[in-house]
């Protein structure tokens, strides 16, 4: 059923006496008493206060005091915008929010807002992904884009792996490479092996390596140097100088102290440098207390000497080394 609107704008004790009660008595309310008059004309004063005041307003006033529910509480700034809470606060004024931190605007300000019928022919329904343009032609040129057709033929196209240029040759020059024909000419093939290098021994020159020709002529060939490599053997090397090695059975020699001579393998030509003997082995040892270099004057031989102070009634063995040329 309909109400009938109840005039609310006069006020209950609104030239009457109002005293407003302690918070405490407030917060307990009447009890077994007779409460003061002024206390009743308050609470119907206040409450008729309200009353008209939605009346008026239709939608509260803010205020600093009221503790304003996120996404719940709507007020009515001071500059007549109806705003709608985006956190819990208290004492955050709508008009000053500038950053819309605590308040957003609750409704569009009437004539700005398109019914749904003006939004369909105003704008492209997202269904339809561009169909529904006016132009198509118009569209591509105000976003700056070529059509299928206008990109086909402006670019070079990925399947065709750049046979689709229109100058082969002037796409290597800006490029910066060459034509296999280029290359083939100007460089060296890999499986050639250097075989197609124009100019060797300037190649060598630059290389700074001899040819073989000029290495066989500077150098010694190894090969060209005898040896024999055994237990008495010896070894020529570049410049003359001949080295050689050897044992030399001494035997049992009933003597204190011995001199022998020992061959070389190979004879040197102009001088003997160097002896070293030195005594390998002895069925006793005891008494053989070195061997020396005697004498190495001769081109074919050396002599030596054992001194053990007492006899060499023993095998005893000298190995020996030799440089000379």
């Amino acid at each position: 059923m309909a109400f009938t609107k109840p005039n609310v704008n006069s006020v209950w004790a609104n030239a009457g006496d109002v005293i407003s009660p302690a918070g405490t008595k407030v917060s307990q309310g009447w009890i077994a008493e007779i409460p003061a008059y002024e206390f009743e004309n308050w609470i119907q004063n206040r409450q008729d206060q309200f009353n008209a005041h939605v009346n008026q307003y239709g939608i509260v006033v803010w205020d600093n005091s009221t503790e304003y529910q996120a996404g719940r509480s709507y007020v009515q700034g001071s500059d007549g915008v109806v705003y709608k809470a985006k956190q819990t606060h208290i004492g955050q004024n709508p008009t000053t929010d500038s950053l819309n931190t605590y308040w957003e605007r609750a409704f569009d300000t009437f004539g700005t807002a398109y019914t749904k019928s003006e939004s369909d022919n105003l704008y492209l329904k997202k269904s339809n992904n561009l169909s529904d343009v006016a132009s198509v032609a118009s569209v591509r040129s105000n976003i700056s884009v070529y059509s299928k057709v206008e990109s086909d033929g402006r670019y070079l196209n990925e399947s065709s792996n750049l046979s689709d240029l229109n100058n082969v040759a002037t796409a290597r020059s800006n490029l910066g490479v060459q034509s296999v024909a280029e290359s083939d000419g100007k460089y060296l093939a890999k499986s050639s092996n250097l075989n197609d290098v124009q100019d060797k021994a300037t190649a060598r020159n630059n290389l700074s390596v001899y040819s073989k020709a000029q290495s066989d002529a500077n150098y010694p060939n190894v090969s060209e140097f005898s040896s024999v490599k055994s237990t008495n053997g010896w070894q020529e090397l570049p410049g003359g100088l001949i080295m050689q090695w050897g044992v030399f059975q001494v035997g049992r020699k009933n003597v204190g102290r011995y001199s022998g001579t020992i061959p070389y393998n190979t004879p040197f030509s102009t001088k003997s440098l160097n002896v070293v003997p030195q005594i390998k082995f002895s069925n006793y040892m005891g008494n053989v207390t070195n061997v020396y270099l005697k004498d190495n004057s001769s081109l074919d031989s050396f002599e030596f000497q054992l001194d053990n102070g007492a006899d060499l009634d023993y095998d005893v063995a000298i190995t020996w080394f030799a440089i000379g040329y």
